[in-house]
Parts: C-alpha cells; structure tokens; sequence
C-alpha cells in the first residue's frame, strides 16, 4: 500500500474525528449549561418558596395569637371599660399581666401596644398613658384610626426598647389590627400593634447563601421590610428600576437578568402573599454562573486530549484499516443477500472480524424487530386516530404515510364520523364486560362499512367507539349523510340481533380533509348527546340537530318555564292556557319550523327535567313522541299544539298520580318534631338522626326528600332561617346570640345563609322591620 494514501486516510480520519468531537463538545456543553441554568433558576426559586412558607408560619401564628388577644375578656374589658378610675386601674392591671405573658411566651414578639380611640388610652408593658403626647410609639395609632381595612403590616421601624426610659431603640415589623375584629365603619373603638423583631424575622431568611447573594424583603408600596444592610430598613425603594419591575409585575413569583450596583446580577422574587410582601434574591451572574463555567473550563480542556488521542488511534488504525476492507464488504454482500448467516460460519481472522460480528447479529434480529413493530401497531393505530379525533395533532405532513403504515385505509375525501355507545351501560355487570362489548362493536362497525367503502373504528373510553367513514364516489354533502345513516342502521341491527343490545348512534357532517375529521366527530358527539330527547336505540345526524342564532325568540323560550311552573304545580287549567298562549305568540311572530321545532325540544327537555327532579318515572313519555318527526307528521299549528298538550297533561297525571301514592311516613314526622325541638343544636345532622331513630342515614334522607319534596339540608337552613327572622323582628339580641341560638358555631357562616334566603344581612333585615313598625305607629 502506498505511504500517500495511508497519509490521505490518517489526515481524512483525523479531520473527521475532530470535527465530530468539537460537534459533540459544543453540544454536550450547550445541553448542559442549557439544563444547568434551569435547576439553577429552580433552586433559587425553591429556596425562596421555602422561606416564604416559614414566614408564613410564623406570621399567621403572631396573627392568630393576636386574634386570640383581642378576643380575651381582659382586651374587651380595656377597650369597653367606663370611665372609673379605680376599676380602670385593675383592668389595665389585667390586660398588662397577659400582655406580657403573650410577650414572654413568643420569642419572636419584641412588645405589645393597645390603644382606645373612644377612651384615649393607651397600653404598653407596665405602662399606661391618658394623653396620646406623653408615650414614643405613636406613628401606627391615628393613621390606622381612618384605613378601611381590619389589618395592616406596616413597614420596618425604629421603636424605643422602654416606653419609660428612651434612649435605646430596635427594629420592629408591626401588625396592626382593630377591635372589633369585624366592625361596620365608623364603629371602629380600638387597635393593638404587635412589633416583631425584625431580627429574629431576617434570620429566617439569613442562611440563603453567601454574602455575594443578597436576600431581601419589600411590601407593596416598595418600602424594605428585612435587609442585611439594617440602614436600608424601612426605606422606599419602588423607584429602583428591578423594585418597580417587580412591584408592576403582578406575577406571584419569577425571575430576570438585571444590573444591579453596576453588576449583571440574576433577581428572583416570592410574594409572601399573607403579609402582601415580596421576597427578593440578588445573585450576581458570575456567582450564579460558576458551576457552567467549571463545566466549560473543563471541556477547555478534555477536548484537546480527546483530539489528541484521536489522532494517534487514527494514525495506528489506518496502518491495517485498508487491508481487511474487501474481506469485509464480501461479507456485507453475503449477509445482505442471505438475511441470515450460516450457522456453521466461521468467525473472520482479520482485524475487522469484531465489525462482521456485530452485523451479523442486527440481521439475524431483523424478524425479532419486525415482530414488536407488529406487536405495536395496535396502540400506535389508536394513538393515531385519537388524536385526529381529538385535534391533538399538530403536524399533518406525515399523517397518511403513518396511516398506510398502520393499516389505515382511507380515501382522500368524502369523510364523516360516527360516535357510537351501549344504552343502558348500568346494566353491564363488569366495567371489563363493556370493554368487550365495545371492542366487538369497532370490529363489526368496520366490517359492515368496509364491505362498501373505507373506514376505521376505534374504542374510547366508558365504552364508546368512534367511527370514521369514507367514500370513493363524489357525492353530494346531503347524500353522504344518507349513505351514513344507512351504514349505521346496518351497525344498530347487527347489534340488536346478535349481541341482542341497543345502541345509539351520532353521525356529524361531512368533511373533505383527514385534518377536519374533529370538526365532524365532535358535531356526531353533540348530536348522540340528544339520545336524551330523542329515545334509546336512535340514529341522529348532525343536520338534524336545533338551528343557532336564535336568540331573538328569547320570549317564546322563556314561556317554556312558566308552562313546566304549572306543571310542577299540577295545575292543569293554568298549563292548558299557557300552552294555547305560546303557540298563539309563535303563530303571530311567524316562527319559522326550526326554530318550532327547537322550542318543542327545549320545552319537553323542561317537562323531563322536572319529572326527574320529582321522582317521576318518564319511561316511554318522550321515547314514543321524537319532536324532529312532528312537523313531517302534522302539517297544522294546532294539530301540534293538540299534541304537546297531551304529552305534558301525560306527565302532569303521572305527577299527580305520584303524589297521590305518596304516604305519610310515622318515622319521618318524628323527625321532623325531633327537627323543630333541636334546631338550635350544632350537630344536628342526617348521622345525629339516623343514630338517634336506628336508622341507616341513606333510608331518612330518601324518605325525607319522598316526603317533603326536598333534601334534609335544606329543610333545616330553611326552618332555621324563619327562627332567625322571628329572633330578629321580636328581639334585640346580638347577630352572635342569634347565631348561637340557631346552632350557627360560626355567625359568619349564619350572616352568609341568611343573605341568600333573604337577600339581606341580618343587622340590614333588623333595620328595615324597625322602619316598617315605626311607619305603622301613627303619629
């Protein structure tokens, strides 16, 4: 072998081995920094999550402790308490003794203040103080006197250690809230602060990291609550541009590059969203950095090794790298053209025998592959059709080329869908037993339309099948639907002969692209869902569904509510009425017949609701009577009225038949006297009844609702609601004692349900009954 040569190949060889290490160098490290900033940017933000959870913690612990605070009779006694000086003095005795001990028992709270608006007095330790002048700490009491709010977290401040002897001050972070803790404006009689050290707050966040990273915490206004530079403390900083992108953000959390003091710094931000402030960390892009320049530094220098070497095996591989190469393409030659080596072979004698071998055996496992193609194309086949389906596809491109390799035959176009499913699904013993049922359906669904045409069925979930037809004859959009509809009635009778169940079937339009094929497959789902209307056992196509655009019949739509009103009354007269009345007003606003038709839909709808909602048995009610067919059967207005006044006349003597079967149950009437002697008691419950009468609760809560026409939960806010009325109209107690006497734990779950049986809160409904007797009184 000539020298040039193996020169030429040692060069090849080695521009081509450092062209792909440099490829594979750039991309590893692109991947990599790529993947290693994002846990970066996580780990930071993590960080901040957990500091803005133990911040959490301990600020809703202080709040709750403060609550607890305003709550006790010592606080109610300092902010009522009468102008006696004696009694006064034993009050704020009291209240000072638990101040301290609330001061004593939470490290993290540096003191505690009260102050009354209405007596002018203030709290503070040992201290007690008549005139607002003669105590330090009163920046938090009179602008707090005028805010809307119950509470509020002011910013960082400097607060003397002793109300007694000034001098010496620390930092604080104060929650202010009023007494009362819920009060109407105006009613407002005090305010406790409650300043917490500021640096027991900031060493929560203190362990974030070196000193290179700052941690910090702003509020909302951008005033700086915690900070390591403590000459920062309380400061407005809204104005520094990364504060103020911050603050407009909104965003709960995030992050972004900005400079910083002149430094390209990452920031990253919480919202602590508890006390309405923000946690901001300040990472400096070459203390964030450092892990990706370690990698990249060291890929600096693994690349030129590996070059290096490369070269060298290069140089020694391409000394007998030629020699072998015709042994070696013989033997590609022999294993392409016999698939499978001879069993007796021998293994070569030269150096690129280790080669030989490892393509031998992809060739012999060529069948092993081969068949787990084949294993897979079920799945693959259904992932696909799912997803044409579902519209979850994004790329088309490749979509009939994937089709043609899973077996998918399709024409081009002429296409619809098909939603197919069981009736009576609660009838199947198995969930398992569905599935079979609805497997066996897609085969018999694309055997019947293959025998014609090209189609493809799939099963979904709860038992339904998804059909998509296609056809080779160009047709008209009308007559494809035809061709559908016949289709699936072959499918419905197969079913019904042979598995000897009922189906039904929604058919959409059709489509001219497999790109489209949602479009008619969720028209087919909208149309199956109108079984309810239409009957078990139903094929309904997509035309003929209720026209849109229909609003400007709004009246003649809300009419239908007054005619099931008297339905649900049984009053028959009032409901013959009405119904002459609609179809004089469709007579007389020149109603075109699909939108009669969609009324007839939407009033039997009603009319089956309410039978439902009843108890009422509707089986063959509707099922006999399909409103689609109506117009074809009746070509008069009247003749359609006679009709729909004898379906619903139908139904209102079911209902009247249903009511009068009823019975007054002995078990219920019990109850409801063991109702009306314990409303007050807070546990009264459907599981207090049943262990109170032996009863299983599911038996009194069905005989309840059979008797009363409505749930138990129901009967009893109703019941208690006209207790509450009466309290309020006869009495003047408290909205609490109220509460309480109804058995509400909590009154603000009382004001709530009275609001929404009365339309007004409590203290609203009071007044307005106190105006109407003094309206009464003559003058």
């Amino acid at each position: 072998m000539h020298n040039g040569l193996l020169k030429k190949t040692a060069i090849t060889f080695t521009v081509l081995l450092t062209v792909v290490v440099a490829v594979v160098a750039l991309m590893s490290y692109w991947v990599i920094n790529k993947q290693l900033r994002h846990q970066l940017v996580d780990t930071h933000l993590e960080l901040l999550r957990q500091v803005d959870d133990k911040l959490e913690l301990m600020l809703k612990s202080i709040d709750k402790s403060t609550i607890k605070l305003l709550r006790s009779k010592e606080a109610i006694h300092f902010f009522e308490a009468e102008r006696q000086e004696g009694s006064y003095q034993e009050i704020a005795y009291r209240a000072n003794s638990m101040l301290e001990d609330l001061v004593n028992s939470d490290d993290y709270i540096s003191s505690i203040d009260m102050f009354s608006f209405v007596r002018q007095r203030f709290l503070s330790g040992a201290v007690t103080v008549n005139d607002t002048e003669s105590y330090a700490d009163k920046q938090w009491i009179y602008p707090f006197e005028s805010y809307e709010g119950f509470s509020d977290w002011l910013p960082t401040r400097r607060v003397p250690i002793d109300e007694v002897r000034f001098g010496s001050y620390h930092n604080v972070v104060t929650l202010v809230r009023t007494y009362p803790l819920l009060h109407s404006p105006g009613s407002r009689r005090g305010a406790v602060a409650v300043n917490i050290k500021e640096d027991r707050l900031y060493a929560l966040i203190d362990d974030l990291g070196p000193s290179s990273m700052n941690t910090f915490i702003v509020d909302r206004e951008g005033h700086v609550i915690l900070d390591r530079d403590k000459s920062r403390l309380g400061r407005d900083v809204s104005e520094t541009p990364y504060i103020r992108r911050i603050l407009q953000s909104g965003a709960p959390e995030g992050h972004f590059g900005h400079a910083v003091n002149e430094v390209a710094s990452a920031v990253f931000f919480a919202e602590v969203a508890y006390a309405d402030w923000y946690i901001v960390r300040v990472v400096p892009d070459m203390q964030l950095n450092q892990p990706v320049i370690a990698i990249r530094n060291g890929l600096f220098v693994l690349v030129p090794i590996l070059l290096v070497i490369a070269a060298l095996l290069t140089i020694v591989i391409s000394r007998w790298s030629l020699r072998p190469v015709q042994g070696f393409l013989h033997s590609i030659s022999r294993h392409v053209t016999a698939h499978h080596p001879q069993s007796g072979s021998a293994v070569p004698s030269y150096e690129f025998g280790y080669l030989e071998r490892a393509v031998e055996n992809m060739v012999s496992s060529s069948e092993q592959l081969h068949q787990q193609m084949n294993e897979s194309k079920p799945i693959l086949r259904w992932q696909l059709l799912t997803e044409l389906l579902s519209n979850y596809r994004r790329s088309f491109t490749n979509v009939r080329a994937y089709m043609d390799m899973l077996g998918i035959k399709l024409y081009e176009h002429q296409l619809v869908a098909m939603a197919i499913e069981f009736d009576n699904k609660a009838e199947f013993d198995q969930p398992s037993d569905l599935r079979l049922y609805a497997y066996a359906l897609c085969n018999v669904a694309e055997e019947l339309i293959n025998a014609e045409n090209l189609g493809v069925a799939v099963e979904l979930e709860d038992g339904a099948c998804a059909v998509i037809m296609s056809f080779r004859d160009p047709v008209e959009a009308e007559q494809q639907l035809m061709r559908a509809v016949s289709v699936g009635d072959l499918i419905k009778n197969y079913v019904s002969d042979n598995f000897k169940r009922t189906i039904s079937i929604g058919i959409g339009l059709p489509v001219d692209d497999i790109q489209d094929i949602h479009l008619s497959y969720g028209q087919a789902i909208e149309a199956l869902s109108y079984k309810m209307i239409m009957g078990q056992d139903a094929i309904i196509a997509y035309d003929d569904l209720p026209p849109q655009g229909i609003t400007a019949y709004h009246r003649l739509f809300a009419a239908t509510d007054q005619i099931t009103g008297a339905l649900r009354t049984g009053d028959a007269a009032s409901m013959k009425a009405l119904i002459a009345k609609w179809f004089d007003a469709i007579a007389a606003q020149n109603v075109p017949p699909p939108i009669i038709r969609h009324l007839v839909v939407q009033a039997l709808m009603k009319a089956a609701n309410e039978l439902d909602d009843l108890g009422v048995d509707r089986e063959g009610l509707l099922a006999r009577h399909n409103p689609y067919e109506m117009l074809d059967r009746y070509e008069r207005l009247d003749e359609l009225e006679g009709l729909i006044g004898r379906i619903l006349l139908d139904a209102l003597e079911r209902i009247r038949a249903k009511r009068g079967r009823r019975e007054r149950n002995a078990v219920i009437d019990q109850v409801l006297e063991y109702i009306h002697d314990n409303y007050m008691r807070s546990d009264l419950s459907l599981n207090l009844l049943a262990d109170q009468f032996g009863l299983s609760v599911s038996y009194i809560s069905k005989q309840f609702k059979e008797q009363q026409e409505c749930n138990f939960i129901d009967y009893l806010m109703e019941y208690r609601m006209e207790k509450a009325r009466h309290l309020l109209q006869s009495s003047d107690a408290k909205i609490r004692e109220v509460s309480e006497r109804l058995g509400y734990t909590n009154v603000n779950s009382f004001v709530r349900i009275f609001k929404k049986s009365t339309g007004m809160t409590p203290t609203e409904f009071r007044e307005k009954q106190t105006t109407v007797r003094q309206d009464d009184i003559p003058s």
